[in-house]
């Protein structure tokens, strides 16, 4: 009898991540492209936006790739403390289709 082993790579392709920072600070947005879903939140549509955390000198204390189709729960200059998750999305890109 043969046993097949199901998940792996594939299960694992379409698993929620999420950007989670680790100091306090101010975000920056850069080559951003973006929509609104219905639930009023900002969803990426650009493939190369990137996330800066600013801190209170002006410095970049930590730098990430947003994902297409992340969902951002914090906008471009607000303020985020340390621990908070400020984006979420799936690892694979997901096509957003018009109605």
């Amino acid at each position: 009898m043969r046993t097949f082993h199901i998940g792996g790579a594939a299960s694992r392709a379409a698993a929620e991540s999420s950007i989670q920072v680790k100091n306090k600070g101010s975000i920056k947005l850069s080559n951003v492209k973006s929509v609104v879903n219905s639930s009023g939140k900002l969803v990426i549509t650009s493939r190369n936006t990137e996330l800066k955390l600013i801190d209170e000198f002006g410095r970049t204390k930590e730098s990430y790739k947003v994902p297409y189709g992340a969902v951002l729960a914090k906008g471009d200059g607000e303020q985020v403390a340390g621990g908070e998750t400020v984006a979420t999305g799936t690892r694979t890109p997901c096509r957003l289709s018009p109605k």
